[in-house]
């Protein structure tokens, strides 16, 4: 279970939205406009983040770069209603971890995106974790049990 932020200004997406992650979701938050989001983002720590393009004062796609500028290492879904191939590739050249169009997503596109990347962070998280030395005690145990 995760702790999910929705960026979305639209009410109707944000309930159909949360409706749709409850099963994978232990907290949801929101924010209505990028402001907002880069607020609660840099202010708390989030599993996973979805995020809309098309925002009140700040857009998504500058939400995303300011979240990657300041290197703060989280999952970013992009939805849009409003997609192109041309912006798809933007978002993910600026650090989206998927792409997703033609809103109202799909609760099995949303579930699977959110899965992959969670899967996603959890692996970077055990590589981070795992040192030279974590190596070298496994392959001296490895050795021993030769022996």
């Amino acid at each position: 279970m995760s702790k999910i932020l929705i960026v979305d200004d639209t009410a109707d997406n944000v309930k159909l939205i949360k409706a749709m992650i409850k099963s994978v979701a232990t907290e949801i938050e929101v924010a209505v406009d990028g402001e907002e989001a880069l607020n609660k983002i840099t202010n708390s720590d989030y599993d996973i983040i979805l995020l809309d393009i098309m925002l009140p004062k700040i857009s998504g796609i500058d939400v995303l770069k300011r979240v990657r500028e300041k290197d703060i290492d989280i999952p970013i879904i992009v939805m849009t209603a409003y997609g192109s191939e041309e912006l798809a590739v933007e978002t993910l050249r600026e650090g989206g971890d998927d792409y997703l169009i033609n809103k109202p997503i799909r609760t099995e596109d949303l579930l699977e995106a959110i899965n992959k990347a969670l899967e996603k962070r959890k692996a970077k998280n055990l590589e981070d974790d795992f040192t030279n030395e974590d190596a070298y005690s496994m392959v001296s145990e490895f050795e021993n049990n030769l022996r």
